[in-house]
C-alpha cells in the first residue's frame, strides 16, 4: 500500500494537493500476474454479497 506522502515525494505534490485534485488517499497495488478484471470481478462478487445481506434485512413496502 502507499500514501499519497510516498506518492507525492516521487512527484513533488503535497498529499493534500494529490487528495484534493484525485479524491485518493492511499493505493493498493495487486501482486503480479492479478489482472484488472480479476479485480473488478472480486470487487462486483463482494458488492452482490453486501447488497443482498442488507437486502434481506430490509423490507421494502410493494406499490
Amino acid at each position: 500500500m502507499a500514501d499519497n506522502r510516498e506518492i507525492g515525494a516521487r512527484c513533488g505534490a503535497s498529499p493534500e494537493w494529490i487528495v484534493e485534485r484525485t479524491g485518493i488517499v492511499t493505493r493498493r497495488y495487486a501482486d503480479d500476474g492479478v489482472t484488472t478484471a480479476a479485480l473488478g470481478s472480486a470487487a462486483v462478487r463482494d458488492l452482490l454479497r453486501r447488497t443482498t445481506e442488507h437486502s434481506e434485512r430490509t423490507s421494502v413496502p410493494s406499490s
